[in-house]
This record gives C-alpha cells, sequence and structure tokens, in this order.
C-alpha cells in the first residue's frame, strides 16, 4: 500500500486528491522540535508507566542542546498546553447532564464561548455585517466551535471554522456533529495559512476572527489570504491586540511565551494601514482597550467567586491553569500597554 492509499483510506479523501497532496509533500530532517511534541511524549511516557506520574519535568531537559533546540508554539502557551478548554468543557457537559445524546447548540452556550463578551460579540456582527442564510463564513481560529454554531444556528449561514489545533478542533466537531450542524458548521484542522492556499478565491462573503490574528507571524500575509478569499462585497472582521504603548521586556516575553501572541501592530492606525495594502477598505474600527480591561477584570473576580464549585467540576489542576492564564491577561491590560480593536474592512 503506498503512502498516498493510506492517507485516502485514514482520512476518508479520493485516492486522486490524496496522491496531489502528497506530490507536494517534502520531508526533511529538522534540527528543531517544538516544547509541546516533547511534553506529549513525557506525557504518554507517565501514562505507560515508564515515568513517574506525579513528578513535573523540565521537557527540555529531555533534549540534547548540542544537536537539536527547542521551540515553542502556541500549544505550549498556558491555555492550550494540557488541553484545559477541552477538559473543563467535557466535564462540565457531564456535570450538567450533557455528555451524551443530541444537544441544541443553545444548551451549551454557557460553555463553548470563550472569546470576550459572549454571543452578544456575536449578534453585534451579525447585525453590523448583515450575515444571512445565504452567508457563507469562515471563521479564522474556531477553538471549541461556539461562534461558528451560534452563527449557523442563529442565521442559518454555512461556516467553515478553521482551528490549529487538532484536540479543540476535533471536540468542536463532536460537538457541532451533535447539536445537528454539521451540513452547515464544516470543521477544518490545520494551520490556516496553509489551508487557505487550498481554499477556492471569491467563495465567501464573511471571514472573521475573535483573538486570532495576534497569534499569526506575517500579518499582511494572512490579510491577503483574506482578501482574496472573499467575494467582491466580502467583509473581513477582527477582533485582536494591539500596542499602545511601548511594551516591556517582560511584557514581551509574556505575550509570546504565555499568550502565544507573535504578531503586534504598533498602532491602531498601523494595523488600518496593513489591511489597506492588502487591499481592503476600512470601514469601522474601534477602540476596545477600557472595554477589554474591564471584562478580563470582571472575568478574572467572577472565576475566583466560583472557585470551589468550578475545581469541583473541572478539577483543581484546571482550574488553576486557567485562573493563571485569565490573570496574565487582566494584569496585561493593567499595564497599559496592551490595547484591544475591533475592525471592520470591505474588499469593495
Amino acid at each position: 500500500t503506498s503512502m498516498p492509499d493510506t492517507i485516502a483510506k485514514v482520512y476518508g479523501l479520493q485516492k486522486e486528491d490524496a496522491a496531489a497532496w502528497y506530490k507536494g509533500v517534502d520531508i526533511v530532517a529538522s534540527n528543531t522540535i517544538s516544547e509541546s511534541a516533547l511534553q506529549k511524549a513525557v506525557d504518554a511516557l507517565q501514562v505507560c508507566g515508564r515515568l513517574p506520574q506525579n513528578t513535573s519535568y523540565d521537557v527540555s531537559s529531555f533534549l540534547d542542546s548540542r544537536v537539536a533546540t527547542i521551540t515553542r508554539d502556541i500549544t505550549s502557551m498556558k491555555l492550550y498546553d494540557k488541553s484545559e478548554l477541552v477538559v473543563s468543557i467535557h466535564k462540565q457537559l457531564h456535570h450538567a447532564g450533557l455528555s451524551k445524546g443530541p444537544l441544541k447548540y443553545t444548551d451549551i452556550l454557557p460553555y463553548d464561548q470563550h472569546h470576550y463578551n459572549g454571543t452578544k460579540a456575536i449578534d453585534v456582527l451579525m447585525d453590523k455585517t448583515g450575515i444571512t442564510r445565504e452567508s457563507r463564513v469562515v471563521n479564522i481560529g474556531s477553538g471549541l466551535g461556539g461562534p461558528s454554531r451560534y452563527l449557523a444556528g442563529e442565521k442559518g449561514c454555512v461556516v467553515l471554522a478553521s482551528e490549529l489545533q487538532e484536540d479543540l478542533s476535533r471536540t468542536a466537531s463532536e460537538l457541532t456533529d451533535r447539536c445537528g450542524l454539521g451540513d452547515l458548521v464544516h470543521h477544518m484542522t490545520g494551520d490556516f495559512g496553509t489551508l487557505s492556499q487550498h481554499l477556492r478565491r471569491e467563495e465567501y462573503s464573511h471571514i472573521v476572527s475573535w483573538l486570532t490574528i495576534l497569534h499569526f507571524s506575517d500579518r499582511e500575509k494572512l490579510f491577503r489570504n483574506c482578501f482574496d478569499l472573499l467575494q467582491g462585497d466580502g467583509i473581513f472582521f477582527s477582533a485582536d491586540f494591539v500596542q499602545r504603548g511601548n511594551l516591556t521586556l517582560h511584557e514581551r516575553r509574556v505575550l509570546e511565551e504565555e499568550v502565544g501572541c507573535v504578531s503586534l501592530a504598533p498602532s491602531m492606525e498601523e494595523y488600518a494601514e496593513e489591511l489597506k495594502r492588502a487591499g481592503f477598505t476600512v470601514t469601522n474600527m474601534r477602540d476596545t482597550t477600557n472595554e477589554w480591561k474591564q471584562y478580563t477584570k470582571d472575568r478574572v473576580k467572577a472565576f475566583k467567586d466560583k472557585e470551589e464549585t468550578l475545581s469541583s467540576i473541572i478539577g483543581g489542576d484546571v482550574y488553576g491553569r486557567l485562573l493563571r492564564f485569565y490573570t496574565t491577561i487582566e494584569q496585561l491590560y493593567e499595564g497599559g500597554n496592551l490595547g484591544g480593536i475591533e475592525v471592520y474592512a470591505s474588499k469593495s
């Protein structure tokens, strides 16, 4: 059996499509390995008993630095490196008696909306951009699929939900199927910068993202890809971080290593200019810094107030890691150098 045949079988592809994809694959050796990959290997060794389960390891100590170097990716970040969001939603659904069987997308709204202001933010987006049943939407960085399901459930539109992380995307797809929205919400796993090259040009009416663009190293390239994917009158929306002041070295390290923010525009104005250079017309841009600063502060307080209940449901370790992440974001806003924006741009 050839490799394309195996790929076609495992992923349910046509053999010709698998062969065409594999033809462009270049397998090479590398002297780098991601921290998250090492962590997964250590976790597996602990599960099978080859390493003590109650011991915490510095995974970099398993690497021979003479021949290889370690890199950090988004799955190394505090919110993602132990699948906190996946564990949390599964345990909360189990506690709520929703772990099995069919669901309504509205049943899981308390658990699957992790962007700022939840469904209220999506309602504003739908109202401002005129999303209808005929719309074809791309959601970049779709996470557990909450916004994508809400868009499809409320409007009946088709949504392509693109998520980098396999565990998030897989869980999102399972929840979408249980909600009976599999015909409308299509989950796609991988780096959107790469996956977008295989999508049909001028196919989509809207491309939306909530706190996702900050994870892309080449923001302008992403903007150009989005411009090409949109129909002639298509709309791009992003809720994103932006720099307001001179970040300290500590803040830069925290943003990169703990938040996974590898691309930060120096100002709102520069963010708009980057969209314009990609061909867009910026129709509306709003400074959300004060609003998000208060939101993240309130989120930490509410999370702390529910510590006893949440810890008993999702586990103290998961609760603690989520709280640390939420507190980190709150502190970054409190520093005054990190800001937020919401931007709408049109292709026409």
